[in-house]
C-alpha cells in the first residue's frame, strides 16, 4: 500500500505548485501569527463563521473535502469543486488533488483564511408550518435558519428536506457524516409521515401506497401504511365548541345581526338542535330582514364538528342542496387549517357553483364586547373561493372574498365582516325561539 509521505509534503514556497506524489519537502511550515482568525473570520457564502472549540485530536488522515465538509465550509461535492479550483491550501500550498488527506497537523486555509475544525453540533427542531427549509431563499420567504439562528456558534446545516406546510422533527447539524447516513439512498434511512386528510381514504388507498405510485414521472412507494386514531390536543384552556356555538342555554335563540352601515340591514340567524338516537345536530338558519331563508347548515357535534349537510336558496326561492366533498368548516386548534367544499349541481338550465372555504385562527386571545359585556373571543380568516360554470358554454368565473369571523366564548359568531364587499354585520340582540314563531313570517321553499 502507499504512503501518504510525499502526498502531505510540499515545498514552503509561494508559488501555486501542485502537491502530490514526488514533491520533496524542505521543511516544516510554522503558520504565521497573521493567520490565525481573530474574533469573526471571512464571510463564507454570506454566513458569518466564528471561532468555535476545536474537535480533539484525531489520529487518522482525513480526506480534504470531508474536512472542509465537517468544518461547516460546504458540502462534499462542493469541496471537491473548491479543491479543483485552488483555492484551498494545505500548508501553505495550493491543493488541487481529488483524494488529497490531511493530517492532524496540517493546517489549511479557505481562500486564505485558516479553517478550524467545530465541534459537532446537533440541534433539533419541531418544525412549524410556513418555514421553508433552506439556509436562504431566494423570494423572501421565512426559513428554519431564522429559527435557529442562536442555537449554536457554529455553522450547521437542515438534513434532509421538508415541505413549507410540514410540520414535524427536523435535524440540523455540522457532522457530514451523520446527514451522508440519514439522506444517502445507499443507507435506506426510513421516514415516519403522519399525515391528516380533508376527506376519507380507503384501504384500496393504501395499497395503492405499498404497490408504488407514479409522481412526476418517477415511481415512489411506502413500505408501510395503516391507518391511526388521532386524539387532537387541544391549547391549554381552549375549546374550541365554547366558541364556534352557543351554549346550551341560548339554544334554541334568534340572533338578530345588524350591518354596522345600515342600520336597516339585518340578518335572522335560527339556532337549534335535533337530538335522536344516533348523534345530536345543531341546525343554523340564516334569514334576510324580509325574514326570507338563503342557506342551512346541519353541524355534528360529536364528529369534530363536521357539516352534515348545507343547503342553499336561491332567489326564485328553489332549494339547492351542496354535494359535500369536504365537511370540516372550523378549525381544530391555532396551527390548524379547516377546509369545507362543496358544489351545487343545478338543473340543466342553470349554473354550477362550488364554493371553497378555508379557514384559519389569527388570534385566540381577543375581547369582544357582545351587548354590552366584554367576552372573551378569538378572530378567524375565512377566504372563500366561489367558482361559476355555465354546463353550456363551459363559461366561468371566480370570485375570491376574504372574511374576518368574530367567534364570544358561549355565544358563537357575533361579527364578520369583508373589507372586500364593503360589509361589517354585529350581533345586536338575542330573541326567543316564541318571539320567532308569532312573528316571523316563514318563507316557502320550493323542493
Amino acid at each position: 500500500m502507499e504512503s501518504n509521505k510525499g502526498k502531505n509534503e510540499g515545498s514552503r514556497g509561494r508559488g501555486k505548485k501542485k502537491v502530490g506524489k514526488g514533491i520533496p519537502r524542505s521543511g516544516k511550515y510554522k503558520p504565521r501569527s497573521s493567520d490565525k482568525p481573530k474574533g469573526e473570520s471571512k464571510d463564507y457564502q454570506g454566513f458569518k463563521k466564528r471561532k468555535g472549540t476545536p474537535l480533539p485530536k484525531f489520529s487518522e488522515d482525513v480526506r480534504l473535502n470531508k474536512f472542509l465538509s465537517n468544518a461547516g465550509i460546504c458540502s462534499r461535492r462542493e469541496a471537491d469543486v473548491l479543491i479543483s479550483t485552488g483555492v484551498v491550501s494545505v500548508n501553505g500550498e495550493i491543493v488541487t488533488e481529488m483524494g488529497y488527506k490531511v493530517k492532524p497537523t496540517d493546517t489549511v486555509k479557505y481562500d486564505g483564511i485558516s479553517i478550524n475544525p467545530d465541534t459537532k453540533r446537533y440541534v433539533l427542531l419541531n418544525k412549524p408550518k410556513d418555514f421553508v427549509v433552506s439556509m436562504d431563499d431566494p423570494w423572501g420567504r421565512k426559513t428554519v435558519m431564522n429559527l435557529i439562528v442562536k442555537a449554536c456558534k457554529e455553522r450547521i446545516f437542515p438534513v434532509g428536506r421538508m415541505g413549507k406546510d410540514t410540520t414535524g422533527l427536523l435535524l440540523f447539524t455540522n457532522d457530514g457524516d451523520m446527514e451522508q447516513k440519514l439522506t444517502h439512498p445507499k443507507f435506506k434511512a426510513s421516514k415516519i409521515f403522519h399525515v391528516t386528510l380533508d376527506k376519507n381514504m380507503e384501504q384500496e388507498d393504501l395499497d395503492k401506497l405499498t404497490a408504488g405510485l407514479y409522481v412526476d414521472d418517477a415511481m415512489f412507494s411506502a413500505k408501510d401504511a395503516s391507518f391511526i386514531k388521532v386524539n387532537i390536543v387541544q391549547e391549554e384552556g381552549f375549546d374550541y365548541k365554547e366558541y364556534f356555538f352557543p351554549s346550551d342555554s341560548l339554544i334554541p335563540y334568534i340572533y338578530v345581526f345588524q350591518g354596522t352601515h345600515n342600520p336597516l340591514d339585518e340578518k335572522f340567524f335560527r339556532i337549534y338542535r335535533l337530538q335522536d338516537d344516533r348523534d345530536t345536530s345543531l341546525i343554523v338558519e340564516r334569514y334576510n330582514a324580509n325574514f326570507r331563508i338563503t342557506e342551512g347548515f346541519t353541524h355534528n357535534l360529536k364528529d369534530s364538528l363536521k357539516l352534515t349537510d348545507y343547503m342553499i336558496v336561491d332567489g326564485d326561492g328553489i332549494k339547492r342542496k351542496a354535494n359535500l366533498l369536504s365537511n370540516r368548516t372550523f378549525p381544530l386548534g391555532p396551527d390548524d387549517i379547516s377546509y369545507f367544499v362543496s358544489d351545487f349541481p343545478g338543473p340543466a338550465d342553470s349554473i354550477t357553483m362550488i364554493y371553497e372555504s378555508k379557514k384559519s385562527i389569527s388570534d385566540l386571545n381577543m375581547k369582544k364586547i357582545v351587548m354590552g359585556d366584554t367576552i372573551d373571543a378569538i378572530k378567524l380568516i375565512d377566504s372563500v373561493k366561489v367558482h361559476l360554470v355555465n354546463p353550456y358554454t363551459k363559461a366561468s368565473k371566480t370570485e375570491v372574498v376574504v372574511t374576518n369571523r368574530y367567534y364570544a366564548k358561549g355565544y358563537g359568531l357575533v361579527e364578520w365582516g369583508s373589507d372586500k364587499l364593503n360589509t361589517h354585520y354585529r350581533l345586536e340582540k338575542i330573541l326567543s325561539n316564541d318571539w320567532w314563531a308569532e312573528f316571523a313570517q316563514g318563507p316557502q321553499v320550493k323542493m
